[in-house]
C-alpha cells in the first residue's frame, strides 16, 4: 500500500489492484459529505470478496446509496471503506446526483 494525501486527509492506495482504503472519516473528507456512508436500510449485497486491510475480518458489500449505482465494501468492525479501482470517480458522480435531488 502507498499513502496518498489530499489536503489533510491521507488514504491508502493498493499498488497491485489500484483500490483505495479509507479509514473512518477519510471518504467523507474526499467526497465532501458529512459521513462516509449514507445511513440507509437494505443496501447490502450478498457475498464477501476480501478481508479488511486493517482488522483482517471479511468486508461486507453494499451499495453506497439508494441510487444503487456504486458498490463499495465496508468493514462492520472498524467502519473502513474499500473502493475498487476507478470507483471513486463513480462515487463522486453519485454524491453530486444526491445533492441535486
Amino acid at each position: 500500500m502507498t499513502t496518498i494525501q489530499k489536503g489533510s486527509t491521507v488514504i491508502d492506495l493498493c499498488n497491485q489492484c489500484g483500490g483505495l482504503w479509507c479509514e473512518v472519516g477519510e471518504l467523507a473528507a474526499i467526497v465532501g459529505t458529512a459521513e462516509d456512508l449514507p445511513v440507509q436500510q437494505d443496501l447490502s449485497i450478498d457475498g464477501i470478496r476480501a478481508n479488511c486491510p486493517t482488522c483482517d475480518l471479511p468486508l461486507s458489500r453494499r451499495y453506497y446509496s439508494s441510487l444503487r449505482m456504486v458498490v463499495i465494501d465496508e468493514c462492520k468492525t472498524c467502519n473502513g471503506v474499500w473502493l475498487d479501482e476507478n470507483e471513486l470517480c463513480d462515487l463522486v458522480k453519485v454524491v453530486h446526483q444526491l445533492r441535486t435531488l
